[in-house]
């Protein structure tokens, strides 16, 4: 097993980038709507005009000649990349501490996440860094693929950790409801990719800061029973 230091290097790690990744997307969420939907913003996008406001203020004094659009859109390929490591540091500091790592379904999932959040980060880069006028637009369609590979992950990342017992339970549902809040958030922001993000950013910035492994070589299964590291033999004995 790695070294404490280890685990909390990760941690660490961690609690910066999942939260970072939060309040980033919190952050350009309502800029971004407001921007596209100009007077038909939806009512909550409405109600933070004066800080999406101080924000483009405070872009047309940092880059005057820019479009506001496209400045605020190529920071969020940043929000994908620090999921991504958040994503990373929470289940491999679990692992560490022989919490997670050895249920296959669970390491599954990461997988899928990982991979939808690479190529999310790829596509988005393309329209936003390469111009909306570009070919490098076309790669939109393939970031809403990916962000519906996002939501269906954290779905089954969820119920995985449900079933591990490698998680405090309440950070199961939080990705597990983080894909029906993706819904909700996007119908009331008024905007992709960011309004289906956020929920998700939330459950990752969870995990970091509060989503620790309940005990170090324990887990759980579906009926709550605990096991050792040797999912074939019961703490109590039984096979």
């Amino acid at each position: 097993m790695p070294s404490d230091p280890a685990v909390r290097r990760r941690a660490r790690i961690g609690a910066l980038a999942g939260p970072a990744g939060a309040l980033l997307c919190l952050v350009l969420l309502p800029v971004q709507s407001k921007i596209w939907n100009e007077a038909d913003s939806p009512m909550l996008v409405r109600a933070v005009d004066p800080f999406v406001q101080e924000l483009l203020g405070l872009q047309r004094e940092i880059a005057p000649g820019a479009d506001a659009y496209m400045f605020f859109g190529r920071f969020f390929v940043a929000v994908y990349l620090l999921c991504l490591v958040g994503l990373w540091a929470f289940h491999h500091r679990r692992a560490d501490r022989g919490g997670g790592d050895h249920v296959p379904r669970e390491n599954r999932w990461v997988r899928v996440l990982a991979i939808a959040l690479s190529i999310a980060a790829v596509a988005d880069v393309g329209p936003y860094w390469g111009g909306l006028e570009s070919p490098f637009a076309a790669l939109f369609p393939l970031e809403m693929l990916a962000l519906l590979a996002i939501m269906i992950g954290t779905v089954g990342y969820g119920i995985a950790l449900l079933r591990s017992g490698s998680a405090p339970r309440w950070l199961g549902w939080a990705f597990i409801l983080a894909a029906p809040a993706a819904l909700v958030v996007a119908w009331f922001s008024g905007y992709f990719p960011h309004g289906p993000m956020l929920p998700f950013t939330v459950a990752v910035a969870l995990a970091d800061v509060g989503g620790g492994s309940r005990e170090p070589g324990l887990a759980q299964d579906a009926d709550g029973r605990v096991r050792t590291e040797n999912q074939s033999i019961w703490v109590s004995g039984e096979r």
